[in-house]
């Protein structure tokens, strides 16, 4: 499989799907929904400041269809916190 093949068949249809993105139903690797969630926020700051500092849009490709920087680094937020306090971790230190 090229790289082209496999950026069409698993990064392009899967992530970049706006409702693919929300959902909270997925399991990823066994991972916990804070992790998965966590580890999700901190791929698309490094996303959004490659961006910044390499002043490309090759980085726009990678964002889920319908949102830009600013609203994806807001959902990624809104969706961590929200399983944080299903965890009941109501105070991030």
């Amino acid at each position: 499989m090229t790289l082209q093949e496999f950026e069409k068949k698993y990064v392009y249809e899967k992530f970049t799907d706006k409702n693919n993105f929300k959902n909270d139903k997925k399991v990823i690797r066994n991972l916990s929904k804070v992790s998965y969630r966590l580890l999700n926020h901190i791929l698309y700051i490094y996303l959004f400041f490659a961006k910044l500092i390499t002043n490309k849009n090759e980085f726009d490709k990678y964002l889920p269809k319908g949102l830009g920087w600013v609203e994806i680094l807001n959902e990624c937020w809104n969706i961590l916190n929200n399983e944080l306090l299903k965890e009941n971790i109501d105070s991030i230190e």
